[in-house]
């Protein structure tokens, strides 16, 4: 008991310290739900929900304590929370993934409401929700606004697919509308050699070079050596690129390119 006591009063410390925990209620919130007294923590959220202020702090805290605890009274409190409280987008979205269990229907509902919002968090969770219309779904977010996060996941069905026109398609639409950045050139780099086409490959392998990010243009243009079967010059790359910055994976590939 003193030592959790000890515990306590250095984490209360800490917490009185914390310049992103202004409010006594998201210090108390912070306090309670690390000492696992859930039922205080909480009465310390909902304190805090009824001040006006910013709620990131204690919509933080209950996404944690939502991961911890899967009680009907937290759920039916956030879903009774109105329109105008500060964080109410997420405090929806926090809810829609805790009545994934409980009421399937209802967080596809609110889920939905999000999508008209373009919520790109929404988008993904429903496409998680419903594995077999996860494609169609991320397909019609994109159409109605482009999100880089929507187009990576999509990414991902296409290659776990194998469906290499509609990877094609989805390369064109990121190369058109993503922002530049050394996420995309990487992207497109590892997109376009997964479709068999070496010389967009390299041409977005040397933007990344240019970016500045010249060990991961150096794996990737080992990669595309080995796919073009000229092992000598992609165990070179890749030397090379583990040389400027050492990591496992990058030693593992160089390893087993040289056997």
């Amino acid at each position: 008991q003193k030592k959790d006591q000890k515990t306590a009063l250095k984490l209360q410390q800490k917490l009185a310290r914390d310049r992103q925990l202004k409010s006594d209620d998201a210090k108390l919130a912070a306090l309670y739900l690390a000492n696992r007294q859930i039922d205080e923590g909480f009465a310390s959220i909902q304190r805090g929900f009824a001040k006006p202020g910013d709620n990131a702090p204690f919509l933080k805290m209950l996404r944690v304590l939502l991961q911890k605890e899967d009680r009907p009274e937290i759920r039916e409190w956030m879903a009774a929370q109105p329109p105008t409280v500060d964080g109410y987008d997420e405090l929806q979205l926090l809810l829609a993934q805790a009545e994934m269990k409980a009421d399937p229907q209802q967080a596809r509902q609110r889920l939905q409401a999000l999508m008209e919002k373009n919520d790109p968090r929404a988008v993904i969770l429903m496409a998680q929700a419903e594995p077999d219309q996860a494609v169609s779904t991320l397909q019609q977010a994109l159409e109605r606004k482009y999100h880089p996060l929507i187009a990576q996941l999509l990414y991902q069905y296409h290659l776990k697919k194998g469906d290499r026109d509609a990877l094609k398609l989805l390369l064109e639409q990121i190369e058109q509308k993503q922002q530049e950045g050394p996420q995309k050139d990487a992207l497109l780099a590892r997109g376009y050699l997964r479709l068999g086409d070496r010389v967009k490959a390299s041409a977005f392998a040397d933007q990344l070079e240019k970016k500045g990010l010249k060990a991961q243009a150096l794996e990737l243009k080992g990669d595309i050596e080995l796919a073009a079967r000229q092992p000598k010059q992609a165990i070179r790359a890749y030397a090379a690129a583990l040389r400027l910055q050492p990591a496992d994976a990058l030693a593992t590939k160089l390893f087993q390119t040289r056997i």
